[in-house]
């Protein structure tokens, strides 16, 4: 009988337990990491994750797959969605190594810059 009790496939079960026996466990999350990328590579599946400031509705969801999906050739797009308050509102999409950064603590983070260098290039002329 399965410790699983057939929830995941007998060879996801037998990599565990080879990875158990070879004292491999701690690299589980890598090799899942892996897997996903070549699964994805091979099936042409964009992973996207979208960190927003609020749980996003289902519509505002698949308006962001249907511009991924667009702007990458029309490839299936997935979502994994993560919620962080401290972004105070709006959202940041990464696609692959692209990061598309659209949060107002990115945006305050930004202004103020812009004003700390303004300040200093009046206090210098």
């Amino acid at each position: 009988m399965s410790v699983f009790g057939g929830k995941i496939s007998v060879y996801t079960e037998n990599l565990i337990k080879l990875m158990l026996l070879k004292s491999r466990v701690k690299y589980v999350g890598e090799v899942y990491k892996e897997f996903t990328l070549s699964y994805n590579a091979l099936f042409d599946i964009i992973g996207v994750t979208v960190t927003s400031a609020y749980e996003l509705t289902s519509g505002e969801v698949a308006k962001i797959a249907a511009r991924v999906s667009e702007k990458y050739g029309g490839k299936e797009v997935v979502i994994t969605e993560k919620v962080d308050p401290a972004l105070i509102g709006g959202a940041v999409i990464d696609v692959g190594t692209t990061r598309l950064d659209g949060s107002i603590k990115a945006n305050l983070k930004s202004l103020h810059s812009d004003l700390v260098n303004t300040k200093l290039a009046a206090i210098v002329a």
